[in-house]
């Protein structure tokens, strides 16, 4: 079926929605599993494939492509390491028609390489769930190993009901996306309770125009559609996502480092959209002014842009962001812009997971107080399963359980925020609170004085930050003072507030042997200056100078200060003068 057959009538809009918004699923027979292994098996993979294998760790998955000489995508697909460490065995997870041009390419470059492509088609099948909350599929299923360790690997095995599933992270809608292998024997029992668990949590059959229509706004790229043998890899836009150009030599690797040294293809694929509500044939040509600038491919129109959404071969001249253009396609003349891709920014976990925390609260404030807040719980830990360690999301959740009688989830929960944090004044503050109510006074007083301790180093760091903040604008001010008393000073040497206030700052910033020429000139020219005489003998005291020279110094101030009745300045020279004594 080529992507011209796959529309998206106005009956599936809900399931775009659904799938968008939720999850969808479809039992899919459309894609295989090849076997890799063999003693040689990354070390061949490594010299043939064009990104880095042996900078794969067991579980970790990457898109790869296997090239001809000169840089033509001969296949492309995803490659997994297997989690197990002690195995040389990788997957190629990749659509069933093309598993024998791939194996018939690749194994021409085997020779005595010990290592062997095995379909196993018919020993299992795919079933795959695709969607921002794919995550409550696993949960519901109480896998035995968790989401988060899920979202986390390429590639994983899990247990649950009962049956024995390969996990492959692979999205092909743009959104969070799985395929669950299982072998043939267990699938049908597999595939009956998945669908019933997908359907309970409300997720959507997908069919080929729902995964066409979202694959296309995110931008994915479709082998044997939209690029082909025919395709230099660089036409593509997938270099970012298929390339290593550190890790060695690899068949096509000469063309690849040419096309990058000389800067953009000469055509590649891009995002156009265009004012029209009708789809084009793919490789639909297009044209201006008679001249073929491109060729249309995957097109569909996106009811959430209200426009015809299409992947377009160009020439680098048109290949400009926001660029505008009238061009003739099929006949008509139509007004494009040309976007980069994706069409449509699928949301990240995080920021999934924040929405989910606003609307649980939300949810939850306008609950009356004696009703258990069912879903805002659900939510919640939903939010959890996303982003484990969202400070407000744990408390609010802890919170919910605790006036509703689940205070071991609730202290569970504060333990986890407390571990994750440990500057966190709420984890204590509540798990003080939630002893409490078990009557366990002891470890209750336990964690409210620990969270008196840290809210007391909190304010003193708090303070202290303050002080630096505030000693670092000081230090501004003073640099820009000296460099205005610089200015004055070769202006005129003789003058006196310069020469005390240049003073007065290197002693500030400890350049005292410097300070020194400064206030005895200032000294010189107004002996009633006392501030002098305390700068002049802190000065002489950072240069190691004898106390006895110091002393002279502090006596002369001091003499001034009672001949003029200077209370303030004597004081300050005679709490020196007593300091100098002492030491």
């Amino acid at each position: 079926m080529t992507a011209s057959d796959i529309s998206l009538d106005k009956n599936s809009l809900p399931g775009l929605s659904i799938l968008q918004t939720q999850a969808g699923y479809a039992c899919d027979g459309q894609y295989a599993l090849i076997k890799v292994a063999g003693q040689d098996s990354r070390a061949f993979l490594q010299s043939q494939l064009s990104n880095d294998v042996n900078a794969l760790k067991p579980g970790q998955g990457q898109f790869t492509c296997l090239l001809d000489r000169k840089a033509h995508v001969k296949s492309f697909f995803h490659l997994y390491r297997d989690f197990d460490p002690d195995e040389e065995l990788f997957y190629i997870l990749i659509e069933k028609e093309y598993i024998a041009n791939l194996i018939d390419n690749i194994e021409q470059y085997r020779f005595a390489a010990q290592v062997d492509f095995v379909d196993i088609c018919n020993t299992g099948k795919f079933f795959a769930i695709q969607g921002p909350r794919v995550n409550r599929i696993f949960n519901t299923l109480k896998s035995s190993i968790t989401f988060n360790t899920i979202a986390s690997s390429g590639t994983c095995k899990i247990d649950f009901d009962s049956n024995r599933v390969y996990v492959f992270r692979h999205s092909i809608t743009g959104e969070n996306g799985y395929f669950l292998w299982v072998n043939n024997e267990d699938f049908l029992q597999f595939k009956n309770s998945i669908e019933k668990h997908c359907q309970e949590l409300g997720f959507i059959e997908l069919n080929d125009g729902i995964i066409n229509q979202a694959r296309v706004e995110a931008g994915l790229l479709k082998y044997g559609i939209d690029f082909d043998e025919n395709n230099l890899l660089p036409e593509t836009g997938l270099v970012d996502k298929t390339v290593s150009y550190t890790k060695g030599c690899f068949v096509g690797q000469e063309i690849l480092a040419r096309v990058k040294s000389h800067g953009v293809p000469a055509k590649a694929i891009i995002g156009i959209v265009i004012d029209t509500d009708m789809t084009f044939s793919i490789n639909s040509p297009i044209k201006i002014a008679g001249e073929e600038i491109g060729t249309v491919k995957s097109n569909i129109f996106s009811p959430k842009l209200n426009k015809l959404i299409a992947l377009a071969l160009l020439k680098k001249d048109y290949r400009v962001p926001d660029k505008h253009f009238t061009a003739e396609i099929e006949g008509y003349s139509l007004n494009a812009t040309v976007k980069l891709l994706p069409f449509i920014e699928a949301r990240s976990n995080k920021e999934l997971a924040d929405t989910l925390y606003k609307k649980a609260v939300e949810k939850y404030v306008h609950l009356p107080e004696n009703i258990v807040p069912t879903e805002s719980i659900n939510l919640l830990k939903e939010v959890l399963i996303l982003d484990p360690y969202l400070e407000d999301a744990l408390e609010a959740l802890a919170v919910m359980l605790s006036k509703h009688g689940e205070i071991e989830q609730a202290i569970a929960l504060m333990k986890t925020l407390g571990h994750s944090n440990p500057d966190s004044v709420m984890a204590h503050t509540n798990l003080s609170v939630f002893y409490v109510q078990q009557g366990l006074k002891e470890l209750a007083e336990e964690e409210k004085a620990i969270a008196l301790s840290i809210r007391m180093r909190l304010a003193a760091a708090q303070m202290s930050n303050k002080h630096k903040e505030e000693t670092d604008n000081e230090r501004v001010d003073r640099l820009r003072r000296m460099e205005m008393f610089s200015q004055v000073l070769t202006i005129d040497a003789e003058d006196f507030f310069a020469n005390a206030g240049m003073g007065e700052c290197l002693v500030q910033e400890k350049e005292f042997a410097k300070a020194i020429p400064y206030l005895i000139k200032a000294i010189e020219l107004k002996p009633i200056h006392l501030a002098a005489y305390f700068d002049l003998a802190t000065a002489y005291k950072g240069i190691g100078k004898v106390s006895s020279e110091v002393k002279d110094i502090l006596n002369e101030g001091i003499a001034i200060a009672t001949k003029r009745g200077d209370t303030a300045g004597l004081q300050k020279l005679q709490d020196e003068m007593e300091r100098l004594i002492r030491n």
